[in-house]
């Protein structure tokens, strides 16, 4: 069997998505697997197409021409060129960010991370919802298989789409060998310095964007400031890039009294990640939906006592892990941070079962479930 996978979001910073295809293309990479898998993009040129995938099976495939932007202008209209023209003598074809490029012959296996875009289209951006509700039914359609990356997002797939059940395999994400509790000062003060970290803190990881729902926890940790006078010196760090309609979050971020007002990272460095989380006293996960939830599980690979929303795919990865909040109760949310804050013991058990939930999720396994639907799909087209 020979397999190609689309790796092109990994030209552009990582976030859920681009953690999944890079951490399941190294994953593939270690399997005792027969035949060969491209990983291919279609080169943006300027020095940013290597990225330093080749290893074992695994072969990087840059296409230089046509130009990565030109092809992608294409096919936001057209369904053609055809992948197969360009990455000859595969037969298994995945594409494992929501849309399935064109392909003459070869079988297809898609990947739908989420189905935000449908029960939230007023979270989603205008040209991406249109692209996504024009290219998703189709690429469905054209599937041999269609990997969700949680049990909650294969019903809300087959519910949403009929025709996908007999098609929808779960393939859970896993997490980094890097996320592990770090405790060593010539890591930790590095990290601690350049971001400006302060001694205690509460730690919130995401994208700025309506769906994570940073406007709750804002109005959660000033609730708890207010009514924990003890714990003042508690600040909230907010770790991650600016992203679709965050000019609300960032008008109530300046709009906070100093004395409240988190902490802004910006985008954090892959390396530097589980620093963040190991030295914050706690890991808030507000989101209205996610398809799975990868910061929850980073957080509790860290040793961090975490507390995260009672919907979608969320509790399904946490299991008893962690304390599970409505995101639409701000009084609840500050509850349980007090809750977090004012016993350490009850913070040491969290942190003790978050570690042996996170142990349950490898990207080894991920890539081996992955591989037996490759087979699948194969099989399936004879």
């Amino acid at each position: 069997m020979r397999v190609a996978i689309d790796v092109q979001n990994l030209l552009r910073p990582r976030t859920g998505v681009g953690h999944y295809v890079n951490n399941l293309v190294r994953a593939l990479s270690l399997l005792p697997v027969r035949g060969t898998i491209q990983a291919f993009y279609f080169s943006w040129g300027k020095g940013r197409d290597r990225l330093g995938l080749t290893q074992g099976k695994v072969l990087e495939r840059a296409v230089r021409f046509p130009p990565g932007r030109l092809v992608q202008l294409v096919w936001k209209r057209f369904p053609f060129p055809n992948v197969d023209t360009f990455i000859r003598g595969a037969n298994v074809f995945h594409f494992p960010n929501f849309v399935a490029r064109p392909v003459k012959a070869g079988n297809v296996v898609l990947t739908i991370p989420d189905l935000s875009f449908m029960r939230f289209p007023h979270f989603t951006e205008p040209r991406n919802l249109s692209f996504l509700s024009r290219h998703v039914p189709p690429s469905i359609e054209r599937a041999e298989r269609i990997i969700a990356i949680s049990d909650f997002t294969r019903k809300e797939i087959a519910e949403l789409f009929p025709s996908a059940r007999g098609k929808l395999v779960v393939t859970s994400l896993g997490v980094g060998e890097t996320f592990f509790p770090r405790d060593d000062p010539e890591g930790s003060m590095p990290v601690k310095e350049k971001y400006n970290l302060p001694e205690e803190y509460i730690l919130f990881v995401g994208t700025l964007e309506p769906r994570k729902n940073l406007l709750t926890l804002l109005e959660a940790y000033q609730i708890f400031r207010r009514r924990s006078r003890r714990h003042r010196k508690l600040r909230l760090v907010v770790a991650g890039m600016k992203g679709w309609l965050y000019e609300k979050t960032m008008m109530r971020l300046h709009n906070m009294p100093p004395e409240e007002a988190p902490i802004l990272t910006g985008y954090v460095e892959d390396e530097d990640l589980p620093y963040l989380y190991s030295m914050a006293r706690m890991v808030v996960v507000p989101s209205l939906y996610e398809g799975f939830g990868l910061p929850c599980l980073e957080a509790m690979a860290c040793g961090t006592p975490l507390i995260c929303s009672n919907t979608s795919s969320l509790p399904e990865v946490v299991g008893d892990a962690a304390i599970t909040v409505s995101p639409t109760d701000a009084e609840e949310m500050a509850e349980a941070i007090a809750a977090v804050a004012a016993d350490p013991q009850f913070a040491e058990d969290l942190a003790h079962r978050g570690r042996t939930r996170a142990a349950e999720f490898t990207w080894r396994r991920c890539a081996e479930q992955t591989y037996r639907v490759y087979e699948s799909a194969a099989r399936r087209a004879r």
